[in-house]
């Protein structure tokens, strides 16, 4: 049997040296030449990429119909902002002054959703209502008219109060349908009052009051009109970006208009979330996550190289070697990928821990060759073939445990592991290399040479490290018995361990995007008053597909049975519906109001002082009507009046309230005499000119919303029924595809990031229709996928390594000894998981195939050492050092991600530094005793010296 030095690959690691020893700058500066192409390459060409379901193959069927649905569908995800708080009209300012916002930007927002008011709806927006609601708007204009051709004459607030103030004092003591209309105008002035109030109080450009709102002038009006949720504590604001390519420009934009609205209508609880919001986000944690761990864990490999070794130059050099392999691989992903995404953006600080042991193991040889006396080029040839050997074995099997990734089935974990597998053979090439040739310079070597160094007693480090390593070595039963107790309790804990599907629990803590889509997922979970569930849902919802409207509403009758799907929105039922009753009752709408025509709209500055000795006799009038009133509500009390309404919006469904009994008419006018007292202060306290041109743009935007509104409600067509070329463009991208096919949303009744509720919703919609795609079935599927990948990944890894180590080996019992402190380790990791409440999830499953790439390389190289020296003592020398040293450095590596913020980062961390960190103890204690108790057993095998005449092969006495 050859030495390790005779081998094939013993002699060609032998040429190498003796290559670099002649010709060291040839293996120098063209490598520094190569690292800054690398580095400009990846710049220039490197993309990132954050969307989550480029990470799964297109061979899987439910992945085919997702992209199908998506070439049919091809807009982006709602990027929805979430507006929160106990004050409804604070709500509808902050969004109808973003949704202007978002309107004004068509260079990144599309399909811009709010309310649903005519407006915003076109001509045929009156279809869209109940037959019950058109009713109701009939039968209100009709009591309104009287009130309405009055307000036609006005065109700014000063002659709109001024005909108020002569109605009040024309004004007859009877019943008549004047004096109800003004009765019932009373909270809409005072709606309009507080209203320009608040636009002197607040910056940025004023808002109308919703219209509707206004002749109702209560909450269910509102409701109606604009995406509320929760009784209208939370309104929304969805919009969408033009192209995949501007999600990210999309979402920073909003969010910094977002900033500005809340400067303007302060007081609110906001937040922006949706699928490209969390996308974003998790991208842009990850980065910065990562690129903080890349720093933390350079810094602390380098330091604890520098400590262990009690030197700076030879570990600099080392780093330094890294972060030219970190180049190449850059370089080599750019090329081979192109891009990285939430998984691969972690393998910097990860090679970082892994490539830096192939100098501690190069510098630890060959500093203890130096030691021994050799000349620099023969102990730099010692430390190549013999130590490199194990290097690189270290290196393949580890890049297998990588590699075996790309042999799964989801796409991100392929790229995983070609990246991975392939940087470490990338960072391989430097260290071997480039490393020896810096390591050839320097004044170590000369103090390594020194008389004093070459002793024969060994350093204290070194007997210390004996003292500690013969606890183990000189009671080898006692060390395994222990260990086999450990692996028997960390047996128990295994129960414990279970798989945690939620992807938002792998966010950051407190992620704004995350905190608000819980918070929709929350509010669907609560009941209204009547102890019913409200519609309020998650911005996650599954599609369904129809070729035509008619097999549209016959799935939505079928799905909306399922107990798991709480809402259904489509607009086939609108497009396939008997419209001719609400055809009717909407030439009845166009000509009630067709005689209705308003005067142009004042666009001047406001008159101050006109306008507040206007206000002024009417703060006198609404006195005066107030006191008379009284006198009539003592003899008679008024029956309440009340206004039904049921919201039919695009995105909620609110429950209507029950009816509220109404302010008294004469508390009604005194509300309105003190919000005139409170806005002529306010607009006689403030600088003249800033108050007349905010009063300005008020009055301007009430105008002109409301002879918008009535010009839009007589150009609605009465004609025909709803088509789909009639739908308003947010809703027409939303459910109308390419090709005309019709889509259905549909809304869990539970929360389905949770996997039970998830796998539940998914199975029922597959009952109906079993091509049905959408965020749920992807996330589903995604999460079984990844998990089921990973564990093939493992088997991979451990059939790929077992090859390579019987291949190095060429020993059934060398394979086995490898594989012990991997399999201890391992289960050490999972008792310790289980203890602790450590899951596994999508992000750190990938310790599966890593721990065992990884562990076995300690085993590989103490077995390397034991078969060349025939000595079980393997800590108090170089390669035990150098094991412990490279398994500090892995650790920190993987240990640098506990500092993320992104959970699942984080949760990564935890799990490989202890993996690692049990491996490597049972590395230096459970396997030497077990190599110690063998070298008893099989008669204390006489020590050999090390050299070339060392053997590859365990336990085999050298051939005569």
């Amino acid at each position: 049997m050859n030495s390790l030095g005779d081998t094939l690959f013993g002699r060609a690691l032998g040429r190498l040296a003796d290559a670099i020893a002649r010709h060291r700058w040839l293996f120098l500066w063209p490598q520094f030449f190569l690292f800054g192409l690398c580095v400009l390459y990846t710049v220039f060409h490197l993309q990132f990429d954050v969307s989550r379901d480029n990470l799964v193959g297109s061979d899987k069927k439910y992945h085919q119909n997702y992209l199908k649905f998506k070439k049919e569908f091809p807009t982006q995800d709602d990027l929805v902002t979430v507006v929160e708080s106990e004050n409804m009209d604070k709500n509808r300012q902050f969004v109808e002054r973003l949704g202007a916002k978002l309107e004004a930007e068509t260079n990144l927002f599309t399909d811009v959703f709010y309310k649903g008011d005519p407006t915003m709806m076109g001509s045929k927006a009156l279809l869209f209502f109940p037959e019950k609601d058109l009713k109701e708007l009939r039968v209100m204009l009709s009591d309104y008219i009287p009130f309405i051709n009055k307000f036609t004459q006005a065109t700014n607030m000063s002659s709109l109060f001024a005909m108020i103030n002569y109605e009040f004092l024309h004004a007859k003591r009877e019943a008549n349908a004047e004096n109800e209309a003004m009765v019932k105008a009373v909270p809409m002035l005072d709606r309009i009052v507080k209203e320009a109030t608040s636009s002197l109080q607040r910056p940025g450009a004023p808002v109308s009051p919703a219209i509707y709102a206004l002749f109702d002038a209560g909450n269910e009006a509102e409701q109606q009109i604009y995406i509320t949720y929760d009784k209208g504590r939370v309104y929304l604001v969805t919009a969408r970006a033009k192209t995949e390519e501007l999600n990210g420009d999309a979402v920073d934009r909003l969010r910094t208009l977002v900033a500005q609205t809340e400067r303007e209508v302060p007081g609110l609880n906001v937040g922006v979330t949706g699928e490209p919001v969390l996308e974003h986000d998790e991208m842009g944690q990850s980065q910065k996550d990562s690129m903080v761990a890349s720093i933390v864990s350079l810094i602390l490999c380098a330091a604890i190289f520098i400590y262990g070794y009690q030197e700076t130059g030879r570990p600099l050099k080392a780093t330094l070697c890294l972060i030219i392999g970190l180049g190449y691989t850059m370089g080599f992903t750019t090329l081979v990928v192109g891009h990285l995404n939430i998984l691969t953006i972690t393998f910097v600080p990860i090679l970082i821990g892994l490539a830096i042991d192939f100098g501690v193991h190069l510098i630890t040889r060959y500093e203890e060759e130096l030691r021994l006396g050799r000349s620099e080029d023969a102990a730099m040839r010692k430390a190549i073939v013999y130590t490199g050997q194990g290097i690189f074995t270290g290196a393949l099997t580890t890049a297998a445990a990588f590699g075996a990734m790309a042999f799964t089935n989801f796409k991100g974990i392929q790229e995983m592991g070609v990246i991975c597998g392939g940087g470490m053979i990338v960072c391989f090439i430097p260290m071997m290399t480039l490393l020896p040739v810096l390591l050839y310079r320097g004044r170590q070597n000369a103090i390594d040479h020194e008389p004093r160094k070459i002793v024969a007693k060994p350093p204290a480090q070194v007997e210390l490290r004996a003292r500690i390593e013969r606890i183990w070595l000189h009671r080898p039963i006692t060390v395994i018995v222990i260990t086999l107790f450990l692996t028997a309790l960390s047996l128990t804990q295994f129960r414990k361990v279970f798989f945690d599907y939620d992807l938002l629990n792998m966010q950051s803590e407190g992620l704004p995007a995350v905190v608000f889509e819980k918070k929709l997922i929350d509010s669907a979970s609560r009941t209204n008053d009547s102890g019913s569930r409200t519609n309020a849902r998650s911005v996650l919802f599954a599609a369904v597909v129809a070729d035509t409207p008619e097999r549209a509403v016959e799935l939505e009758k079928k799905l909306k049975k399922l107990p798991a799907v709480a809402d259904v929105i489509s607009m086939a039922p609108y497009i396939v519906e008997d419209a001719s009753e609400k055809l009717k009752l909407i030439g009845e709408v166009k000509k009630e109001i067709a005689p209705i025509q308003f005067r142009p709209t004042d666009m001047a500055p406001v008159d101050l002082n006109k306008l507040s000795y206007t206000l002024y006799s009417t703060y006198g009038y609404m006195g005066a009507a107030a006191e008379a009133v009284k006198e009539d509500e003592a003899a008679a009390p008024l029956k309440p009046i009340s206004l039904n309404f049921t919201n039919n919006s695009d995105n909620a469904r609110v429950a209507t309230a029950p009816a509220k009994e109404e302010p008294k008419l004469s508390d009604q006018l005194l509300t309105l005499r003190n919000s005139i007292n409170d806005l002529r202060k306010q607009m006689l306290s403030m600088d003249p000119k800033v108050a007349s041109e905010k009063l300005a743009a008020y009055q301007q935007a009430l105008f002109d919303d409301v002879h918008e509104t009535f010009q839009s409600l007589r150009d609605q067509d009465d004609s025909s029924r709803l088509q789909i070329k009639d739908l308003p463009p947010a809703l027409y991208n939303r459910f109308i595809g390419k090709t005309h096919k019709y889509l259905l949303q549909v809304y869990p009744r539970e929360d389905v990031w949770q996997r039970d509720k998830q796998e539940e919703f998914v199975k029922e919609l597959r009952t109906v229709d079993p091509n049905v795609t959408g965020t749920p079935v992807q996330l589903y599927e995604y999460t079984t996928l990844l998990k089921d990948s990973y564990i093939q990944a493992a088997y991979y890894a451990l059939a790929a390594i077992v090859i390579m180590v019987l291949i190095h080996f060429r020993s059934f019992a060398s394979l086995l000894l490898a594989l012990l402190p991997v399999a201890i380790g391992s289960i050490w990791m999972g008792g310790i998981m289980g203890f602790f409440n450590i899951p596994f999830n999508p992000a750190n499953i990938m310790t599966l195939p890593l721990v065992i790439g990884i562990g076995v390389t300690n085993g590989i190289h103490i077995l390397n050492r034991f078969a060349e020296d025939r000595d079980p003592g393997i800590l108090a020398k170089s390669t035990g050092k150098a094991v412990f040293i490279s398994g500090l450095n892995t650790i920190a590596g993987f240990g640098s991600l506990i500092l993320a913020q992104h959970q699942g980062i984080r949760s990564l961390g935890y799990v490989m530094s202890t993996g690692v960190a049990m491996c490597m103890i049972a590395s230096l204690t459970f396997l030497p005793a077990v190599l110690s108790l063998l070298s008893l057993r099989s008669g204390g095998a006489k020590k050999q010296p090390s050299g070339d005449n060392a053997r590859s092969t365990l336990g085999r006495e050298e051939p005569r």
